[in-house]
């Protein structure tokens, strides 16, 4: 992802990763998906409230920024 770009989120659900439950949000327009990490996660929370069905249909801007992964840089997809 080159520069930020908004989205609509269509639907969030849990479902199991690694062994891991995450919330999964979908998107209007598109088949990708996003499992959220804490950062997005809370990043949410602050903007839409913590009731995750009241997500659905918000408006979310998603860029990938620097981040450390595994003490290595990356670009991370974050929410902002």
């Amino acid at each position: 992802m080159k520069k930020a770009v908004q989205i609509v989120i269509k639907y969030v659900k849990v479902e199991t990763i690694k062994e891991k439950k995450k919330l999964v949000l979908s998107f209007e327009g598109t088949e990708k998906k996003l499992a959220l990490n804490s950062t997005n996660a809370r990043q949410l929370e602050e903007a839409h409230g913590s009731d995750c069905k009241k997500w659905v249909k918000a408006t979310i801007t998603l860029a990938a920024v620097p981040t450390t992964f595994n003490g290595e840089q990356v670009k991370g997809l974050r929410i902002l």
